[in-house]
């Protein structure tokens, strides 16, 4: 066995008297360099990450700014009308929804009125009289809303006129029954809708509202 070894430790080149103390300060060297070595390794493959990132978004700026303006002009008319339809369609669905609830209070608040008025006036007249006079307050107590086009008229008689018209296929119904008045209003929504309808949406809107209400005799 020679008398000295030399070991082979780049950082080691002294030449040691015993092949054993070589060889436990290399795995002592090697031991205490691991952690520096590691977090080393991790910080140069988190600096590569970063450097092929910014080369990446540096690549699409320059891509992006060498595109012709007209291109660009394109693309951002697309979007706008994307967005726009999508943003028109759930505003226009929520305003019909709106309408036709609204219209649906309307009629049933006219046959709470009818109803009232027949209440009101009890067995004092005659059963043509009675069904007329609360026909009547139907008709004028729908006139007083906001459901009739500006094209009849401002005044509450013009709005009566348009919708005696429209509801002449269906009249309200005066059922009187031996102790109570029955009231039934059918209003035709489909065809005199409160918001126009978009192409191929006719369909979805209700072809009647009904409403109902008695009241004793």
């Amino acid at each position: 066995m020679p008398a000295s070894i030399t070991c082979l430790w780049p950082h080691l080149e002294q030449p040691l008297p015993d092949g054993r103390d070589c060889v436990g300060q290399r795995h002592r060297h090697v031991v205490s360099r691991t952690p520096q070595l590691c977090h080393a390794q991790s910080d140069r493959r988190q600096s590569q990450h970063v450097a092929r990132r910014k080369a990446a978004m540096r690549s699409v700026l320059q891509k992006s700014k060498q595109m012709p303006l007209r291109l660009q002009r394109g693309v951002a008319a697309i979007e706008f009308a994307l967005v726009f339809s999508v943003l028109f369609l759930g505003i226009y669905g929520l305003v019909t929804f709106c309408g036709v609830l609204y219209v649906q209070q309307v009629v049933s608040r006219a046959a709470e009125d009818g109803a009232r008025t027949a209440q009101i006036l009890g067995g004092n007249i005659s059963t043509a009289d009675l069904q007329a006079n609360v026909r009547t307050a139907i008709y004028r107590s729908l006139a007083l809303s906001a459901i009739t086009p500006i094209t009849a008229g401002g005044t509450p008689s013009a709005k009566e006129t348009w919708i005696r018209a429209r509801m002449a296929d269906t009249p309200p119904a005066v059922n009187l029954l031996p102790a109570e008045v029955e009231i039934r209003v059918s209003y035709p929504y489909r065809a005199n809708p409160l918001v126009p309808p978009l192409p191929l949406t006719a369909s979805w809107m209700p072809d009647r509202l009904s409403g109902r209400a008695t009241a004793s005799r």
